[in-house]
């Protein structure tokens, strides 16, 4: 095109303000695509044939590769023309069907997969500190219950408000394994009985009322009608059935002593044994909880009682059982995944879950998911870095590209005017 085809050119561009009407329709854009696309880029280092200078090596994508990858990054130039770099031949050489790269588009890309990159550290970021205070307060917390099992040693913990376990000085289990309590719930005993520190065998008291007792023992069973008040520590060597709620104002105490302990070894897979228990709701089968195999033993207990009584009395009437919903586990599959947290009765086969058995693996498995979530923000971070660090490359290649424009399009211009005149 000579001077005078370039300002017809010039005179029929009409000059516009760049308002947001000049954008049609614009939209956001999923940067999650443009992450996807540049982790696909195919980046290399290479010569370029037609260089000014020869035998430089660059690094930078390859028009036909990303064409493949990004099309809209690449335009096919049916004939573009490059000073020959030889002392030798044509000034000018034509390279028919170049592909000419947007450095704009692949720019707007990355700048795309940054955003994304970014977005992705924020999340994992405030997912990791969202654990590491779980993992606190859970911390805090088993300090907090370690310095309560610590005052209450020696005490029989029960179940109190807010399902946590608490203790009374009045109950308590010496050393030696005794039970002491400073109060018993009524009973009647015709008269006063002194046994002169001997063993009272076969009996069956009613009403009346026992004092100064140094100790008392049973061989067999001992069945309470009524409210039953121990004002010390109980000492239980069996299991303990409890037909109605256990509420206490201390915690549960799990013996662990290290001392006590070993093949002590860490737990392995806890996310996996987590993901294969399953917590449920329920209600108990009318005739099972209460008024059915829990039942068992103490309707056993109550009728040979009865064989033995003397006539009069009775016992209070037991709860309904529970009609409302009830969060738990089904034992049985607990069983399955962790055995050691189930324990069977022996009389009639019912399953029991220990749920603080469970609480080890809660542990572990929210240590072995910070760690991958630690690990997958550092991985994270080193790909943002090398992201930024490519992106630094493609501005700076952009900007020697648009000076060396700048400098083509001022030689034509100069050529133009010479040839004019």
């Amino acid at each position: 095109m000579n001077a005078l085809g370039l300002l017809a050119v010039l005179l029929a561009v009409t000059a516009v303000d760049a308002t947001d009407d000049s954008y049609i329709d614009p939209q956001p854009v999923n940067t999650s695509m443009c992450l996807a696309a540049v982790e696909g880029l195919p980046l290399r280092v290479f010569g370029f044939k037609y260089d000014s200078k020869q035998g430089r090596r660059q690094v930078g994508v390859v028009g036909p590769e990303l064409r493949t990858v990004m099309p809209d990054s690449v335009k096919i130039v049916p004939s573009q023309p490059f000073p020959n770099p030889l002392k030798t031949g044509p000034k000018i050489i034509k390279v028919r069907n170049y592909h000419h790269v947007d450095h704009n588009v692949l720019f707007m890309h990355g700048l795309g997969a940054t955003q994304e990159l970014a977005r992705l550290h924020r999340a994992q970021a405030e997912l990791v500190a969202e654990l590491r205070n779980e993992s606190e307060f859970a911390a805090a917390r088993a300090a907090r219950r370690e310095a309560e099992f610590a005052r209450g040693r020696g005490r029989l913990a029960a179940f109190g408000e807010g399902g946590e376990l608490a203790g009374s000085e009045g109950l308590r289990v010496d050393e030696a394994g005794v039970l002491h309590a400073a109060r018993i719930g009524a009973f009647a005993a015709a008269g006063t009985a002194d046994f002169g520190n001997h063993t009272l065998q076969g009996a069956r008291i009613r009403g009346g009322s026992a004092a100064g007792l140094a100790r008392l023992s049973t061989l067999g069973g001992a069945t309470v009608g009524g409210r039953l008040d121990v004002r010390s520590d109980a000492h239980i060597s069996g299991s303990l059935t409890a037909l109605g709620l256990v509420s206490g104002a201390g915690p549960y105490h799990d013996i662990s002593d290290r001392r006590l302990k070993t093949d002590v070894r860490p737990i392995v897979g806890a996310r996996a044994l987590l993901s294969r228990l399953r917590g449920v709701t329920y209600s108990w089968r009318r005739g099972a909880a209460r008024g059915g195999l829990l039942r068992a033993e103490a309707a056993q207990a109550a009728a040979g009682d009865a064989a033995g009584a003397d006539g009069g009395g009775g016992s209070e009437a037991r709860p309904a059982p529970d009609a409302q919903q009830i969060v738990g586990f089904i034992a049985q599959e607990v069983e399955a995944v962790v055995p050691s947290a189930v324990s069977t009765r022996a009389a009639d086969g019912v399953k029991a879950v220990a749920t603080s058995r469970l609480v080890p693996l809660l542990v572990e498995g929210v240590n072995e998911m910070a760690a991958v979530w630690e690990r997958e923000r550092d991985e994270l971070h080193a790909r943002l870095t090398s992201i930024e660090r490519d992106n630094a490359a493609l501005r700076a290649e952009l900007r020697a590209n648009r000076e060396l424009a700048e400098r083509l399009l001022a030689a034509m211009g100069r050529t133009d005017t010479l040839g004019h005149a």
